[in-house]
């Protein structure tokens, strides 16, 4: 098979997987990432969050989840789909844990993406802890699993 059989063989296979997704009403990845988008800038405003001072307010993470959800069915994906697809974007990763993780667009397990020792000679900082260790009595799976049910 040359390059250009090869190439033509992935765009099909990526068409039809694109095809089954839309009859199946389930949103692409960057379409959740926008609705998730729309809804944090929504409920910032609503909760008028950003005229109050630090440590005042706060975001009800329910809230930005069901409002994605909804702007995902008012587009015209599944409800229950919506739902699933909004949960496993939000859904804790591994790497979340890791003290030395440093968010980013374009999330990698490369070392060099991680604060460097250096920084702090003494390890990691006392506010850098793993979520767990934070609210060890918080189950996020179960949290996200009870909204997923409440979506259905």
């Amino acid at each position: 098979m040359t390059k250009s059989q090869r190439k033509t063989a992935a765009a099909t296979r990526a068409r039809e997987y694109r095809e089954r997704q839309r009859e199946a009403a389930r949103p692409a990845a960057r379409t959740v990432d926008q609705a998730l988008s729309e809804a944090l800038s929504f409920v910032i405003a609503q909760a008028g969050a950003l005229h109050k001072k630090p440590g005042e307010g706060s975001i009800d993470v329910f809230a930005i989840v069901k409002t994605a959800t909804a702007v995902l069915k008012r587009e015209g994906y599944s409800k229950a789909e919506s739902a699933k697809a909004v949960m496993s974007r939000v859904k804790a990763r591994p790497e979340h844990g890791q003290a030395d993780y440093i968010p980013s667009l374009k999330p990698t397990a490369d070392p060099s993406a991680r604060i460097p020792d250096r920084i702090s000679p003494r390890g990691p900082r006392p506010d850098c802890r793993p979520p767990a260790a934070l609210a060890p009595s918080f189950n996020v799976d179960a949290y996200f699993d009870d909204i997923a049910a409440t979506a259905e």
